[in-house]
């Protein structure tokens, strides 16, 4: 049991990884296209387009945010099982 909690525990690691990865490839990437659009487009369309790139950016980190907090989550809850299987196997060791 503890092998596999410790795995899903290295995943949840992971996944937070991934997570803020999207976060600053989302901010650095997105910043540099929206520099770019400025420079090169003008006039209403640009600005529209702009805008929804911009939502489009605050949907993906919103994703990671929520990406994060859940394996954050999940860690909790693997750490708190790990200890409850730890405490059930020395109580079941010291009734025999």
């Amino acid at each position: 049991m503890f092998d596999n909690i410790n795995i899903d525990l290295k995943r949840d690691q992971e996944l937070q990884e991934i997570a803020g990865k999207i976060a600053k490839l989302s901010e650095e990437d997105f910043n540099e296209v929206v520099s770019i659009l400025k420079n090169n487009w003008n006039g209403k369309n640009s600005v529209d387009y702009i805008r929804k790139f911009r939502k489009l950016q605050s949907m993906i980190n919103e994703t990671a945010n929520h990406i994060g907090q859940a394996a954050k989550t999940m860690q909790i809850i693997l750490k708190d099982t790990k200890e409850t299987e730890k405490r059930n196997r020395a109580l079941f060791h010291d009734n025999r």
